[in-house]
């Protein structure tokens, strides 16, 4: 801000700015005295009356016309003295709004938006490298954003209503976390359905116990990307000894291995799918968010390479 525009420097101008006339008028009127002591020194009074009452009256109108400007020049300069004053007033103001602000998103950037970027990249990261570990006892150990968002509830409030967008964004990661989860164990029980008698037929000399830990092994492999569906037959054809051997009949036994899990592994890939797309598109929101943080309130931004552990 100049120093024009600046109101305690244009209130300033103004009182000295004030003080003109009245320099200008005293000049006058020692003009005018001196005018009047010179005709009283050379010449008698009788013989400059009217010139000394026509002074006198002159005079008069001057003080009078210096009275009217003055008062009307006070009038105008209060009336812009207050107005500079209301508009010094509202820089404060202003001012202390945008402090109050930085303050505010600068602790929303820290306790909310920082947590969720964290929280997300490691959640890209697990899906990238296959290492959610995915188990039917716990799902997967993906992290949800609400669980790590440590604040106090009038700043999750403050984001909720300012962030609206965000918020729900945040609302849809974790449930796509419970989707990818309940996705997940019903693929692989439709698996299993098609697989456990065919391990365990395979595993004849071993206890139900361990029959059920060897398919678990195998499911939790396929769920978590480590094992491929392709590794399995397309079908399972078991022989009268296996039959005989799980089931106690004497029939032919097969099973359409594919047929029992495909429309459940279909509806669990395009889920994942949609949990990586998510992400992709809610980080490029976060960030969008802190760049406009940052240029507006001038907010301190966390290093790209920030170790979400120090």
């Amino acid at each position: 801000m100049s120093s024009e525009d600046n109101p305690i420097s244009r209130i300033k101008s103004r009182l000295t700015a004030a003080g003109m006339p009245g320099v200008v008028v005293i000049v006058l009127l020692a003009i005018v005295m001196i005018l009047i002591g010179y005709m009283l020194w050379t010449q008698p009074i009788a013989n400059n009356t009217g010139a000394i009452m026509t002074g006198l009256g002159a005079l008069g109108t001057l003080f009078l016309a210096y009275s009217t400007l003055m008062t009307v020049k006070q009038n105008r300069l209060t009336i812009e003295q207050n107005e500079d004053l209301v508009s010094l007033q509202e820089e404060r103001v202003d001012k202390l709004d945008r402090m109050n602000k930085k303050e505010k998103y600068q602790v929303i950037h820290e306790q909310v938006i920082q947590p969720a970027k964290d929280v997300i990249e490691e959640n890209k990261t697990k899906l990238e490298s296959n290492s959610y570990n995915w188990n039917k006892q716990g799902g997967s150990d993906f992290k949800k954003i609400h669980d790590h968002i440590q604040t106090h509830e009038t700043n999750l409030r403050v984001f909720e209503s300012e962030f609206d967008e965000l918020s729900e964004s945040f609302s849809k990661h974790d449930n796509l976390i419970d989707e990818f989860d309940s996705d997940a164990t019903t693929f692989s029980k439709a698996l299993s359905r098609g697989i456990r008698d065919w391990l365990r037929a395979r595993m004849p000399e071993e206890d139900k116990q361990t029959q059920n830990d060897a398919v678990d092994a195998v499911i939790e492999q396929i769920v978590n990307n480590r094992k491929s569906t392709s590794d399995l037959p397309d079908a399972v054809s078991l022989s009268p000894q296996e039959i005989q051997a799980t089931h106690g009949g004497s029939e032919k036994y097969s099973i359409g291995l594919s047929e029992s899990y495909m429309s459940e592994l279909d509806t669990f890939k395009n889920t994942k799918q949609e949990l990586i797309d998510f992400i992709d598109d809610l980080m490029r929101a976060l960030l969008d968010a802190e760049s406009d943080l940052s240029e507006e309130y001038f907010i301190a931004l966390e290093e790209p390479d920030r170790d979400p552990d120090s």
